[in-house]
């Protein structure tokens, strides 16, 4: 259990800090909803730390995959390939933290003890009622406009927490085969193209059931799913940007428009040009 924390400790705490750069970021933002689109398989250049409060969500990382619906933490390092998909029927709400490693390494040698944390492959950690409470407490103040001095103990003071949450945890993970993670990060690559379970499974050297099978039981969706959520977001960006309909299907390995809006009504129970 985590002790909650004031302004005035962190006060205390950076009086003969060094002055951060401008070119220093960090970013906290909030996503919530009932009708959240999955961001596939992916990974970026900075450090995410994702409390996630409510939603049925599962969340795989490179070496584990994590499904359920109390509150936890997500810890991920850079450039480490993962995703996070909530259940289409339940409310979801996750606070991001987001930060680079010029934004902490003006600690040098002290942020080498903090990054060992978010390990190699990332962490999910659970934390109880009064963890989570003081984590709202962090973040809130995270979210002000106050000094990054001060923004940068508030964030060590954080991952520290969850590093002891992290050392007594014992989480309700599976180990995930590698070759479903090889599978996912295919149709992310190959989504424009014609992608089957078949030739997949041919390139990855395993049975197609053993990986239609796969996709279900660590993931919850098949592997049809996967492949169509992946264009439906695809196309979204483009028709963000201004295309058709018809143009935004065939760029992102639809036949046709109407295979793109049959696919987006059976998995979000609404035409593209009706969701917001």
């Amino acid at each position: 259990m985590s002790e909650r924390i004031s302004v005035r400790d962190i006060d205390k705490l950076y009086i003969d800090a060094p002055e951060i750069s401008k070119e220093s970021q960090i970013f906290v933002n909030v996503r919530e909803g009932n009708d959240i689109v999955m961001n596939g398989f992916h990974m970026h250049s900075h450090y995410e730390i994702s409390f996630i409060e409510s939603g049925n969500i599962t969340v795989c990382l490179s070496d584990c995959v994590y499904k359920g619906s109390q509150p936890r933490v997500v810890l991920i390092p850079p450039f480490v390939q993962h995703f996070m998909i909530p259940d289409q029927n339940t409310h979801y709400k996750r606070i991001n933290v987001s930060f680079t490693e010029e934004f902490v390494s003006r600690l040098s040698d002290e942020w080498v003890v903090f990054r060992k944390v978010f390990k190699k492959s990332g962490v999910i950690v659970e934390p109880d009622e009064s963890d989570c409470e003081n984590f709202r407490h962090i973040l809130s103040l995270l979210s002000d406009d106050i000094d990054d001095r001060r923004r940068l103990y508030l964030l060590l003071y954080y991952v520290s927490a969850l590093g002891n949450i992290a050392e007594k945890s014992d989480s309700d993970t599976d180990a995930v085969p590698r070759y479903l993670v090889e599978a996912m990060k295919y149709i992310n690559d190959k989504y424009k193209e014609k992608v089957t379970a078949q030739k997949i499974a041919d390139r990855l050297k395993v049975g197609r059931t053993t990986l239609m099978m796969g996709f279900r039981r660590y993931f919850g969706f098949s592997l049809h799913d996967y492949l169509l959520k992946i264009r439906i977001k695809q196309a979204d960006i483009l028709r963000k940007s201004g295309a058709s309909v018809e143009t935004a299907a065939f760029e992102c390995g639809f036949c046709d428009a109407g295979s793109y809006i049959r696919a987006y009504r059976r998995l979000y129970g609404v035409t593209p040009t009706g969701r917001r």
